[in-house]
């Protein structure tokens, strides 16, 4: 089975265990008048998204086993996308975020609740903080041996995030380097997006791919260089329309507009990028990336990771039927349109 068509027959049963699994947090909750939190949690956890790294996780783990999928599996894959909630709402927090998936962000709800963007903000970072370690609580509570070796792989990973986070905050047009972007790319995505997913589903199986680290990194990368295209590109990407823009993100397309910009155009891209560009000014962002190259720059450097992940994959000793499999996982990623 292909990646897409596993997507199709198992997205809607990961949904079910997300909710089924908030269920129980909310019944051991040992604060009654917090009850309402969980209702928030469980409507912002349902509102879709693409459950990718909960797939993978699966999809891996049915690649590499020889047995079918377990309910130990599939309550770990749910966790997994729990936890990336957590990071959303933080990630919320930092970017002042009006809206994820098309509702009020949980920080903005509270806002509005209290009347005050302070109070908005500390009470949604405690919400993400719940519902963080309730998710590792239930990790714990898995009935496998390796609980504890999964819960440690998980930190590592966030660890990792953690750093590309704050590089990212740190990185600016002055100091701009692509090795730098990529390296941000690489915590950012490739340890949490595709390394961490495809880890935790060989660990629950005991099994090992030698040329995991290698694959993911250039997947990763790839597949964030995409979606920055995407957030601009796509009128399908289920983000705030310019939404990288609006926070002022330095991303290759940006930094290649930039490099290859004429004056006139250099100072209206500096002058807008955070500054809260509207929908026409977002507009001829666009037109000066295509214009100068970056919009094709950008495909194209995607696109040679992409090969080069396929290439890693043909070179590996795995079972032809494996290595369809993982090939299918690069297809999917390279031709989203969200």
């Amino acid at each position: 089975m292909k990646f897409k068509e596993f997507i199709d027959y198992n997205k809607r049963r990961i949904d079910q265990i997300i909710i089924s699994e908030l269920s129980s947090i909310k019944s051991s909750n040992h604060c009654l008048n917090n009850l309402e939190v969980y209702d928030k949690l469980l409507d912002f956890a349902t509102r879709g998204g693409k459950r990718i790294r909960p797939l993978l996780l699966l999809y891996t783990h049915t690649t590499f086993s020889k047995k079918g999928l377990n309910n130990v599996a599939y309550k770990l894959a749910a966790y997994l996308e729990l936890l990336h909630n957590f990071l959303l709402i933080h990630d919320d927090i930092m970017d002042q975020s009006e809206t994820r998936r098309g509702k009020p962000t949980i920080n903005k709800i509270y806002e509005k609740a209290y009347k005050s963007r302070e109070r908005g903000n500390s009470k949604a970072l405690v919400v993400g903080d719940l519902l963080l370690f309730a998710v590792y609580n239930k990790i714990l509570q898995l009935p496998v041996k390796n609980a504890k070796d999964l819960l440690s792989t998980i930190n590592h990973a966030l660890t990792l995030t953690t750093e590309g986070q704050i590089l990212d905050y740190d990185l600016t047009t002055k100091e701009f380097r692509e090795d730098l972007l990529f390296r941000l790319h690489e915590l950012k995505t490739s340890y949490y997006t595709i390394n961490l997913p495809m880890k935790l589903g060989l660990m629950l199986i005991e099994k090992r791919f030698k040329d995991l680290e290698e694959f993911s990194k250039r997947l990763g990368i790839a597949f964030q260089l995409m979606d920055d295209e995407l957030d601009l590109f796509s009128q399908k990407s289920g983000k705030d329309y310019g939404k990288d823009i609006k926070e002022g993100k330095i991303t290759l397309l940006i930094h290649k507009a930039l490099e290859n910009s004429k004056k006139e155009d250099k100072q209206f891209l500096k002058s807008r990028l955070g500054n809260n560009p509207s929908k026409k000014e977002i507009d001829k962002i666009k037109e000066i990336i295509i214009k100068t190259g970056a919009k094709d720059y950008n495909s194209n450097t995607a696109n040679n990771l992409f090969e080069e992940a396929i290439e890693i994959i043909r070179n590996s000793r795995l079972a032809i039927t494996q290595k369809d499999n993982l090939m299918s996982i690069v297809d999917f990623l390279r031709q989203r349109k969200n």
